[in-house]
This record gives structure tokens, C-alpha cells and sequence, in this order.
């Protein structure tokens, strides 16, 4: 795989970025997982969770784009490791379409037992992926 070697400031930036987006990722999976599991009776446990989607797909969104600055450095090259993590990118984001209708349904019924029994899965598996995304070589 070619290197750009007049963009080595370039990758070393982003890479850290990129690793440093990561682990805050996993961090907030982990606080995503905590909003959904407690508080479940209170009046704003669903206003909380609306509140913290933006910033869960924020972080999200800038992993995908240091991923596309180091992509730049390789010319563009999509080895293995690169598929799999825009695959990746592209299941957390439809989990999350699907996470957000959900509660919108829950929102309507004011039933969160069924939301939180789908989430607690959904969660675990944004946790799996992105370490998949991860451990990738």
C-alpha cells in the first residue's frame, strides 16, 4: 500500500485523533448504556436520552471523518481494515435510526421495559462492533 510521505504530520495528527475519538466512543457507549439503565421512572429519562444522542453521533461522525483524512494519506486505498470500519460506521449509524424510533414509539406508549430490554442488546452490540472496529489488523 502506498504512503504520501509529504502528508506524515498529516497522518500522525489524525491518527491520534482517530484513536483518541475511539476511545472517547467506547466511553460514551458505555455512559449510553448508564442513561438506559437508570432513572427509568423519572419524567426526563427520555429527554435525557434525546440530549445525549447528538453528542454519541457527533463523536461518531468525527471518527469517520479522521478516518476519511487517513484514508487520504493512503491515496484512498481500501485495505480490509478500512471496510471494516466503514461497515462498522454504517451498522452504529443504522442502529441508531432504528434506537431513536423506538424510543419515539416509547416516548407515545410510555412503556420503557420493552425500549430498555431492546437497548440493553443494541448497546452491547454498538460495544462489540466498535471493538471489532478496533481490534481489526
Amino acid at each position: 500500500m502506498e504512503f504520501n510521505e509529504s502528508l506524515k504530520e498529516l497522518y500522525e495528527m489524525a491518527l491520534s485523533l482517530h484513536l483518541g475519538l475511539a476511545i472517547i466512543l467506547i466511553a460514551l457507549i458505555i455512559i449510553h448504556f448508564c442513561l438506559i439503565e437508570f432513572g427509568a421512572n423519572s419524567p426526563s429519562y427520555a429527554k435525557r436520552i434525546r440530549f445525549f444522542l447528538p453528542a454519541y453521533y457527533s463523536f461518531l461522525a468525527a471518527m469517520m471523518m479522521t478516518g476519511l483524512l487517513l484514508m487520504s494519506v493512503f491515496y484512498f486505498h481500501l485495505s480490509f481494515r478500512a471496510v471494516v470500519m466503514i461497515v462498522v460506521w454504517v451498522l452504529l449509524i443504522g442502529l441508531g435510526a432504528m434506537e431513536f424510533k423506538k424510543l419515539k414509539v416509547a416516548m407515545r406508549s410510555k412503556n420503557f421495559i420493552d425500549f430498555r430490554k431492546k437497548m440493553r442488546f443494541k448497546i452491547l452490540l454498538d460495544l462489540a462492533l466498535v471493538l471489532i472496529a478496533s481490534g481489526v489488523r
